[in-house]
C-alpha cells in the first residue's frame, strides 16, 4: 500500500522513478576498429661545416730587427773601404725586408677550420592503431550495435534502466572488467 501511495505522488509531482538492473546480451559479431595514427620521430645527424676566422695573431717586428742585424754584418763583410758603409746599409735594409716577411709570413691569412654542426628533423610514420571494437549483440530480441575498448566474447554485460513513461533507450553495456583485449574479429551464431 506504502508502494502504491509512494508512486502516486511521485507521479502527481512530475518526478521521474528509474530503476536499474544488469543483464546480458548475446554477442552477434565483434570486428577490431584501426586507425591511422601519425607518429613523430627525430633524426638527427652530424655534417661539418668550415669556418673561416679572422687572423689572430698581431704582426712581429722581431724578424725585421733580427734580419737587418743578419743583412747589416754579412753586408758589412762583403764591402770594402767607403763601400763598406753603403753594403752594411743596403745589407740591414734587405735582411730587415726578408726577416720581417719570414716571421710574419701567414699573420695576415684568415684561418679556416671544420666544425661539426648537428642537423635534425622531424619525420613522421604512420601506424595503424587498433582503437575499440564494433560489437553488434542481441538483446530480447532487438539487435544494438555499440564501440567497446576491447572485444567482449561471447556475451556483453549490460546496465538496463527502465523509466515509466518514456520509450526505453537501447541497454548500455557495462565497462570491461578485466581489461584484456583479444585482438581478433569474432562472429558468434
Amino acid at each position: 500500500m506504502r508502494k502504491m501511495i509512494s508512486l502516486a505522488l511521485l507521479a502527481a509531482s512530475g518526478q521521474v522513478h528509474a530503476e536499474e538492473f544488469a543483464d546480458v546480451g548475446r554477442v552477434i559479431s565483434s570486428e577490431p576498429i584501426y586507425v591511422i595514427e601519425q607518429r613523430p620521430s627525430r633524426h638527427c645527424w652530424t655534417e661539418y661545416e668550415t669556418v673561416t676566422s679572422a687572423p689572430t695573431r698581431e704582426k712581429s717586428v722581431g724578424g725585421a730587427i733580427i734580419g737587418g742585424i743578419a743583412g747589416g754584418i754579412l753586408g758589412h763583410q762583403v764591402g770594402g773601404g767607403g763601400g763598406r758603409n753603403v753594403a752594411t746599409a743596403v745589407g740591414a735594409a734587405t735582411g730587415a725586408v726578408v726577416g720581417d716577411r719570414m716571421d710574419n709570413s701567414g699573420a695576415d691569412a684568415p684561418r679556416t677550420s671544420s666544425q661539426p654542426v648537428e642537423r635534425c628533423e622531424t619525420q613522421y610514420q604512420e601506424t595503424r592503431v587498433q582503437s575499440g571494437y564494433r560489437v553488434t549483440y542481441q538483446f530480447q530480441n532487438r539487435t544494438f550495435t555499440t564501440t567497446l575498448p576491447s572485444d567482449p566474447g561471447a556475451s556483453v554485460p549490460l546496465r538496463i534502466t527502465v523509466q515509466a513513461g518514456n520509450p526505453p533507450p537501447p541497454p548500455a553495456p557495462l565497462p570491461e572488467s578485466d581489461g584484456y583485449s583479444r585482438g581478433h574479429p569474432r562472429r558468434y551464431r
